[in-house]
């Protein structure tokens, strides 16, 4: 079956093929040990925004740290392969070291001054996604550039999703 990409590179169908599905598995073992992190007190969140919203009711755990990868789904393919891989990056360390603090008492990302190149790590990685999906069907330049700009439209939709979670707490508080 054709899903047709509608403007921005939004699919009106999700597709959820193995870069989809290694973000939605990598958030998901997130989900599970920053719920375990919270529940068993060994630990708090760093992420403010996530922390507010756990304060809350831990219900929005799972929908904050989930919510990406699920949209991930309705992207078109190199936007798709791009974001999902830039997440997958991220989600792995975060939980190692939840695991880590919760078993050793060391969160290592921490403890090491890493915690800010995550996501440095994961972006590069995207872009390598990106680049190498697009030198492999020999997209034309312009056209890449246009991919671009909608890929980055979808990073910046990604910080309106952060600002979207970050006004109901306060709005509570």
């Amino acid at each position: 079956m054709q899903t047709h990409a509608r403007p921005l590179g939004v699919l009106s169908t999700p597709t959820f093929d193995l870069p989809v599905l290694t973000y939605l598995l990598a958030a998901s073992l997130d989900t599970v040990t920053t719920l375990t992190i919270l529940l068993t007190g060994t630990g708090r969140e760093s992420n403010q925004t996530l922390a507010d919203l756990a304060s809350i009711s831990l219900v929005w755990v799972p929908v904050y740290l989930l919510c990406r990868p699920l949209l991930a789904a309705f992207l078109t393919a190199d936007h798709r392969l791009a974001y999902a891989t830039g997440g997958a990056a991220i989600c792995p360390p975060m939980s190692l070291n939840n695991i880590s603090g919760f078993m050793f008492d060391n969160f290592f990302l921490y403890s090491l001054g890493l915690m800010t190149w995550v996501p440095v790590f994961a972006y590069i990685l995207a872009g390598i996604a990106f680049t190498c999906y697009h030198v492999r069907y020999r997209t034309p330049t312009w056209v890449t550039a246009i991919r671009v700009a909608g890929l980055l439209f979808w990073v910046a939709m990604t910080e309106v999703i952060e600002l979207a979670f970050t006004i109901p707490p306060r709005l509570v508080s």
